[in-house]
């Protein structure tokens, strides 16, 4: 597992983050850093988009997990 893995998986953990995601951002970002990864076409398919919007969804994703995690070391 990589670092980066190991830091989000540690931050989402601790931090509620999660919450701050709407279902589809969630089921993105668990199936790609919280299960073993679900490879994009599988997600793509699964969520009737295509691969890059995947993409899409998830850097959209990290930045709202940013915000919230920014949010909780300030509190």
């Amino acid at each position: 597992m990589t670092v980066l893995k190991q830091h989000v998986r540690r931050e989402l953990a601790t931090t509620g983050a999660l919450d701050a995601l709407d279902d589809r951002e969630r089921r993105i970002v668990v199936a790609r850093y919280l299960e073993p990864p679900v490879p994009f076409k599988e997600l793509a398919v699964e969520l009737a988009v295509s691969t890059t919007r995947i993409h899409q969804i998830k850097e959209r994703a990290f930045a709202k997990l940013a915000k919230a995690a920014a949010r909780s070391e300030e509190a």
